[in-house]
């Protein structure tokens, strides 16, 4: 019986007694005469109806309506129980309808009035055990409603027309809703905090069905008891994008960019972040390609890249990777090409984000690092305050990349994790590639890193002409593809969005390096060129040829370059510029300082 809190009192005990209220087949009933067992006269509220029944078939009355208060014990301790219990044992002698000289013998004995005695025999009755007869809080049950049933209809009807709809409104808004009507019937209207009370008792799943939709409603209010069941590292790994809480600056100007990108990986099992990918452009599936090639193949050289003498040695095939139906994660090229590989997709149910519980949890656990960080943007603008990320902002895009390797694999992969009964991921890893007698195995890895990632990049269907390999209005070509023009057939042509200065061609198992015509041409991303084109589009330059937008291109970099140190939006522009791709492996490429030029085949006639 200690319980601080304010709590509805439950019988114990469900005595059936003539006098004592009970439920039959849902009517409410109170009890006349037991005869036996099996047969019980009651009388049903009401009507006043005489009925017969077993005692099996009675069940003690629930206060469910919240306009009935409901006793709610006060703070409990041994001296109130002994009292509650000397109590009990003298309602225990009156008969079920004790005389005046019974109660006051009791009133005297106990020192009370004889009104006292007859409101505690009630209780007793009801739940005859020492707990009815604790002494309780003064006042109102919480959740109890006093004010006049036409004020209760207002208040309902208000909260139905304006709170359980969408768009969402406020409780302000179901308020004024109320004084309205409570004005046009001629009745006082009730304080805001009334409606606000009524509000808060609103069943949440109703609420939020109501005010978002079922799918909301249930990734919120439904149970997650049960999480995804692994056995072995890289049996799952989850996938996400997010936008990172920091503003990072030029590494030129040092002026402030904009928020980066973040594409996370983690294994389920181990809880260990396998790989990532950082770029200040909107998700891609080349940015969904690079995560999964950083994920799967070993990271030392990368490691060396940002500088770090950290051990990463997270790499390998995964079995199964999840994510949600991003288009960028929908694209058919990764999913070939991953159930090429044998990784299988599992796409999350639509609207249903406590499928990826374990990436989810993971990006709240590093943007509340990242929040540690000057420069960063926190999580909205309650929390931000009147704190001005752009001029607290000092890190570049390298420092950041930089920051979160080491922020992973030095401090997150060696810091105890509570799901993994409190060892380290870094721990967890190790141990679940140890053998019984103790030696070490390794992860199953990817045999061609070049031909892994490339299957995984964009890709499109290019028949090969005279003049090469035409896509998004460039030529490409090489002499390697000389032998596959007008086969009267089409090739699959991967590309990156960082750097359209080359493309692959997917030819017998094998990809073909192709670069532009113009090897002297220095790398570009697709944005640079999509802008290229709206600008001659605006000056009417329709079939322009590449030499004009090449041109255009070249000036619209000098221009950005020049307005960086003034606007936000061309220092953007310039961040998302072809740039080497940190997170990507070195390949062998084509040696674009060697000029090629096409294949002449008129002049070859000639001959």
């Amino acid at each position: 019986m200690q319980n601080r809190s304010r709590v509805r009192a439950t019988a114990a005990i469900f005595q059936v007694n003539p006098g004592v209220p009970a439920v039959l087949d849902g009517r409410a009933v109170r009890v006349v005469d037991v005869c036996s067992p099996l047969r019980v006269q009651v009388r049903v509220d009401g009507t006043g109806e005489l009925m017969w029944a077993s005692a099996d078939e009675l069940s003690a009355p629930v206060a469910s309506a919240p306009n009935h208060a409901v006793a709610h014990p006060l703070d409990a301790n041994p001296a109130a129980d002994a009292y509650a219990i000397v109590w009990s044992d003298a309602l225990a002698d009156l008969p079920l309808r004790p005389t005046a000289k019974q109660v006051e013998a009791v009133a005297t004995k106990m020192g009370v009035h004889t009104r006292t005695v007859t409101r505690r025999h009630a209780r007793f009755l009801i739940d005859p055990t020492p707990t009815s007869q604790l002494k309780f809080l003064p006042g109102p049950c919480p959740g109890s409603r006093h004010l006049a049933p036409a004020i209760e209809v207002i208040i309902d009807k208000s909260i139905a027309e304006i709170y359980l709809k969408r768009p969402r409104r406020p409780v302000s808004a179901v308020y004024m809703r109320v004084r309205q009507l409570s004005a046009e019937s001629g009745l006082r209207a009730p304080s805001y905090k009334a409606v606000s009370q009524r509000v808060r008792a609103i069943d949440p799943a109703l609420a939020v069905t109501k005010r978002f939709d079922a799918d909301r409603a249930l990734a919120v209010q439904s149970p997650s008891v049960r999480g995804v069941t692994t056995h072995r590292a890289l049996e799952m790994v989850q996938i996400d994008h997010a936008l990172v809480d920091l503003v990072v600056v030029s590494p030129d100007t040092r002026l402030p960019v904009g928020r980066p990108w973040i594409t996370l990986a983690i294994d389920v099992h181990t809880r260990c972040v396998v790989g990532y990918y950082l770029s200040m452009e909107t998700p891609t599936q080349t940015c969904v390609a690079l995560c999964l090639a950083h994920a799967c193949l070993p990271k030392r050289e990368w490691m060396q890249r940002l500088e770090l003498e950290i051990d990463y040695p997270m790499f390998g095939r995964f079995e199964s990777v999840s994510w949600d139906n991003a288009k960028t994660f929908r694209a058919a090229g990764i999913q070939a090409q991953c159930e090429r590989y044998g990784i299988r997709v599992q796409l999350r149910p639509v609207k249903r984000p406590h499928y990826g519980a374990y990436i989810e949890r993971y990006i709240g656990t590093f943007m509340g690092k990242v929040h540690l960080l000057p420069g960063t943007t926190f999580s909205n603008s309650r929390e931000r305050g009147n704190y001005d990320s752009e001029r607290h902002a000092i890190m570049t895009m390298k420092e950041l990349s930089a920051w979160i390797g080491n922020e992973i694999v030095g401090v997150y992969h060696h810091t105890e994790h509570s799901g993994l009964s409190g060892i380290t991921p870094y721990q967890k890893w190790l141990e679940s590639w140890t053998r019984e007698d103790g030696s070490i195995s390794l992860p199953p890895m990817i045999a061609s890193p070049r031909h892994f990632l490339v299957g995984l990049l964009p890709r499109d269907l290019r028949a090969v002409t005279r003049e090469g390999i035409s896509l998004f209005g460039l030529k490409y070509w090489d002499p390697a593809i000389a032998q596959l023009i007008n086969d009267h057939r089409r090739y699959y042509v991967h590309y990156s969005h960082n750097d359209l200065s080359k493309v692959y061609l997917s030819y017998k198992q094998d990809y073909i390096e192709i670069p532009l015509v113009d090897r002297t041409r220095s790398p570009f991303s697709i944005y640079e060129l999509r802008e290229a084109k709206q600008a001659l589009k605006a000056r009417s330059a329709a079939g322009a040829d590449e030499e004009v937008l090449f041109a255009a291109m070249e000036k619209q970099r000098q221009i950005q370059d020049e307005a960086a140190l003034h606007t936000k939006r061309a220092r953007q522009k310039q961040a998302r510029r072809a740039t080497p791709v940190a997170a990507a492996p070195s390949f062998v490429s084509v040696d674009y300082s060697i000029p090629v030029n096409q294949t002449n085949f008129d002049e070859a006639e000639k001959l």
